[in-house]
């Protein structure tokens, strides 16, 4: 699926064109590529407000090539865990733009079904742990886990085999925690609570998820440096690791 656009503002001498290419290439595999054209403007604030106009187009035409993408037939499971999602994976990577890294993230967990996401599971993490330092990740692991979650409680019998979904998240949930070093308390919270809201609702019956959850949740709130809102989560993360 191959969309353009092109923002020309009051003023002729700004112009941007954006190309954005969402698709299956000849293996098979999705992507998405873009390229952008900038011209000459005399007003940096007109720049500024064709560049965000950008961004909203931009955002618009990416979904919805992703969306095509997730309804052809030929994106069975195996397609989609072998090609399609590392592809789409890899240049969300590479773009190194907060922004777009974020939407991408969101759009793969939005639009695609939800036994997907249970098969690539640990493929989707690694790459969030890759994402940029301003990336929401908070945002986007809180998404995936209110899908999974509301597909185990519609196919229970798939809790049998997806009994790794939470010591996967709680283990990727420390490695986010180690990378970003000194991480709002706030945020920390945030996270932990998506965590505990996931154990509750996927696995009722085991109170040791939920015990450790509270349990590091506990130790950051004793911690001094909460008392700042942030403090280093090596520590904390790493008992979180030791514990899932």
């Amino acid at each position: 699926t191959t969309a353009a656009t092109t923002i020309t503002t009051p003023q002729p001498h700004v112009q941007v064109h954006r190309d954005v290419v969402v698709g299956l290439g000849g293996t098979g595999s999705g992507g998405v590529r873009a390229r952008t054209v900038y011209y000459s403007s005399s007003s940096s604030s007109l720049l500024s407000l064709a560049r965000e106009q950008e961004r909203i187009n931009l955002k618009q035409l990416v979904g919805q090539a992703l969306t095509r993408l997730s309804e052809l037939q030929g994106v069975d499971l195996k397609v989609y865990c072998s090609s399609v999602l590392p592809s789409i994976l890899d240049r969300a990577v590479n773009c190194e733009d907060a922004i777009a890294q974020e939407y991408l993230m969101e759009r793969i967990v939005t639009v695609f079904p939800d036994d997907f996401h249970l098969h690539s599971l640990e493929r989707f993490l690694t790459t969030v742990g890759q994402l940029h330092s301003k990336v929401n990740v908070n945002r986007i692991l809180g998404l995936l886990m209110k899908r999974l979650s509301a597909y185990t409680r519609l196919q229970p019998s798939k809790i049998n085999s997806s009994t790794l979904m939470f010591p996967l998240l709680h283990q990727y949930a420390a490695a986010i925690l180690r990378k970003k070093g000194h991480m709002p308390l706030a945020e920390v919270l945030e996270l932990e609570e998506a965590l505990l809201s996931f154990s509750i609702q996927c696995y009722p019956s085991n109170l040791t998820y939920c015990d450790q959850i509270l349990h590091f949740a506990a130790e950051r709130l004793d911690s001094p440096l909460s008392v700042n809102g942030a403090e280093g989560a090596s520590g904390g993360a790493m008992r979180l690791d030791r514990e899932s």
